[in-house]
């Protein structure tokens, strides 16, 4: 039996968090990793270490999400501006995730947006025609945006 698993993670600046799972237990795993502030490259694999000690026998990881803060390029798969991580900014994101998790489907997105679409499909809020947004004033905005 090959059983193909879902990883959903979060980037932080200090931990990735994150989620594995099926459709038959989607939060069966979670946990942390510590992030290299310099490299996605180190931080994924040590991500894909933590979650190859996880898999049951026969499993593998399908599919794979990994939600970044700053400015996330989904076409290209690059992190542009990102406050928290610094040492990733131009990071070829999804070449690095692609890398932890051969043959997997993977997605890219910026946290808050993966934070509302995940709300809005499984949330308390549900789809049901509600809108949610958020609001940001942000101390890396360039000084022409404060005028």
């Amino acid at each position: 039996m090959n059983r193909s698993l879902t990883l959903g993670a979060d980037v932080g600046g200090t931990y990735v968090k994150y989620v594995l799972g099926d459709g038959d237990e989607p939060g069966r795993w979670t946990g942390e990793v510590p992030s290299d502030p310099a490299s996605p490259a180190v931080t994924l694999a040590r991500l894909a270490a933590r979650v190859a000690g996880l898999l049951p026998a026969g499993s593998r990881v399908g599919a794979a999400g990994l939600a970044c803060a700053g400015i996330v390029d989904v076409r290209a798969g690059r992190l542009g501006r990102a406050p928290n991580l610094l040492g990733w900014e131009g990071a070829d994101l999804a070449g690095s995730l692609r890398a932890a998790f051969p043959g997997a489907v993977i997605a890219l997105a910026n946290d808050v947006n993966a934070a509302l679409a995940g709300e809005a499909r499984f949330g308390a809020g549900g789809a049901g025609g509600r809108a949610a947004a958020t609001w940001s004033c942000s101390p890396w905005a360039p000084a022409s945006a404060a005028r």
